[in-house]
């Protein structure tokens, strides 16, 4: 099943921008959101085993999330 298109108005003006765009050079991959938070998670983060699969959106990278203007979840370090 392939998840429907997502439209996110939000701006990036965070000023952890920085250090998650040094973090995405350590660590790329595909990046898992929920519907209802503006928090990004890698797969194999806590976070990211709590989100309701029906709540679950994908992105390719992190890079991508943030563009969207979602930001690291802190227990995803």
């Amino acid at each position: 099943m392939q998840k429907p298109a997502l439209v996110v108005e939000k701006a990036t003006n965070d000023s952890n921008y920085t250090q998650e765009s040094q973090n995405l050079q350590e660590r790329e991959g595909g990046v898992v959101v929920s519907i209802n938070s503006d928090k990004y998670h890698y797969p194999d983060c806590p976070g990211a085993d709590r989100i309701k699969e029906e709540n679950k959106i994908y992105f390719a990278s992190a890079a991508e999330a943030i563009e969207a203007g979602f930001i690291l979840a802190g227990n995803c370090k």
